[in-house]
């Protein structure tokens, strides 16, 4: 699949003089995973039994166990050259989104990944990538994201090139280079707005926006928010919706906009108390208190 170029105009990013953070923290923890589809306004959860609980986690705990001496087995001298180590991925994969850390070790277990096909090593780097969602791990260095994303703009999806895209912006982004990264970050929502991966462009404008937050460009900063909740919303990611809701209500408050603060706040409430996550719940009341 061939890339399409879509150059926008670029901002000036070069003024290192303001502090920036390469994870913005209400983004660190964000899933890139599968999404629970909820019907509003009502929600119904059954919960299994406890045998069924114990059950899962058992089979689980099996799946790690198999895994590990299945990577052992693949690291051995001899075997790299000869074996894919894609089934291993595609099972580490499973992993993450409720063991990211041990997703984390099995893939930092795999000796001179660099020596990988392009294949295999593109498809690790993805994995690394969605590990560092989920556990707040470090982002690869730049030229192992340039590998990946050039096997990927062959090979791969248009999801998995937006996806591939957005991960080595945020690594142009840890080192500094925000003109690179904004560009790439508009090629890549670009790509994901033509081929209607809204959830992979929902990071993107939020990725976005935090890097226009660092030059206090704030009505585009306050327009990828707008862009980011709806596109979450579209992808039916409702976790993610809220939080980017909570967002937008910050910006609200940041320019002045209070009217439009507390409805945000509210709606992204409501929708933490649908989803039973405390973490979130929390997120957003630490957010109306502080705007209030």
């Amino acid at each position: 699949m061939k890339r399409q170029k879509n150059k926008i105009q670029q901002t000036d990013f070069t003024d290192k003089t303001k502090s920036f953070h390469a994870f913005p923290p209400h983004f660190q923890r964000r899933s890139h995973g599968k999404h629970k589809k909820l019907t509003f306004p009502s929600i119904r959860y059954k919960l299994p039994g406890f045998m069924t609980i114990f059950a899962k986690s058992e089979h689980i705990l099996m799946k790690a166990l198999l895994l590990t001496g299945l990577l052992f087995i693949l690291i051995l001298p001899g075997c790299r050259k000869e074996t894919s180590i894609l089934p291993l991925l595609r099972s580490v994969e499973e992993l993450i989104p409720m063991y990211a850390d041990s997703a984390s070790v099995l893939l930092d277990s795999i000796q001179a990944p660099d020596e990988l096909t392009d294949k295999d090593f593109a498809h690790w780097c993805m994995l690394c990538g969605k590990v560092t969602d989920e556990a707040a791990t470090g982002l690869l260095p730049i030229y192992q994201w340039q590998r990946a994303q050039q096997w990927f703009t062959e090979h791969g999806t248009a999801e998995e090139q937006a996806q591939i895209d957005l991960y080595l912006g945020r690594a142009y982004v840890e080192d500094g280079e925000y003109d690179k990264a904004m560009q790439i970050y508009a090629d890549a929502l670009q790509l994901a707005k033509e081929h209607q991966a809204y959830n992979v462009a929902g990071y993107i404008c939020a990725y976005m926006a935090d890097l226009y937050g660092f030059r206090d460009i704030t009505s585009e900063r306050l327009e990828k928010r707008k862009e980011a909740s709806n596109f979450f919303k579209k992808a039916r990611n409702y976790k993610s919706y809220a939080y980017a809701l909570k967002d937008l209500a910050c910006e609200c408050t940041l320019t002045d906009s209070f009217n439009y603060t507390i409805p945000l706040l509210q709606k992204a409430d409501s929708i933490s108390q649908l989803l039973h996550n405390k973490d979130l719940t929390a997120d957003v009341a630490n957010a109306f208190w502080s705007d209030i």
